[in-house]
């Protein structure tokens, strides 16, 4: 009577579980990198998102402001160490001096009323480059502004945005 050796199909080879454990591990691998990349994108949206807003509100209210000063006040002067005409000086017809200026990499409004009462706020956190400068000398009632700033995002890494030059007409 021949011997049939009957194999238990109770559990999993060796070979089975390294091919399993091989699989998951480069299944996790490339999950963990995608989500390294996945949370560098979203930094990078946030930091750039951040910046246009940045941009965007402080022109906008330089402008409105610069709009209205007095031409025969105006002047654009620049600081020791600074190699751009980056602080702009001038009065409005309600009698209140404006100063906007870089300080490192703060963008500061500087306001003094007729009482001599001085307000100075940071408009910005992330100013990399400012300059004012009369571009024609045809109209000297045309001003124009350009910014770019720059926001830390990874070690070593920024993320910049120069924005688009600023035109302004001053209509005192």
């Amino acid at each position: 009577m021949p011997l049939i050796f009957r194999r238990r199909k109770s559990g999993y080879t060796l070979v089975e579980v390294m091919a399993t454990v091989a699989i998951v591990g480069v299944a996790m691998g490339m999950g963990a990198q995608l989500f390294i990349q996945f949370q560098k994108f979203y930094i990078s949206s946030i930091a750039r998102a951040e910046l246009q807003r940045d941009g965007r509100v402080s022109l906008e209210l330089m402008s409105k402001i610069i709009r209205q000063a007095q031409l025969s006040s105006l002047t654009i002067t620049t600081d020791l160490g600074q190699s751009t005409f980056d602080r702009i000086r001038f009065t409005t017809p309600d009698g209140r001096e404006w100063i906007y200026y870089q300080n490192g990499n703060k963008l500061m409004q500087q306001v003094t009323d007729v009482a001599a009462n001085i307000n100075i706020s940071i408009l910005t956190r992330n100013l990399y480059y400012l300059s004012f400068y009369f571009p024609n000398s045809l109209n000297p009632r045309l001003l124009n502004i350009s910014m770019a700033l720059s926001k830390p995002t990874f070690p070593g890494q920024h993320k910049e945005l120069q924005m688009p030059t600023q035109f302004i007409l001053i209509e005192n």
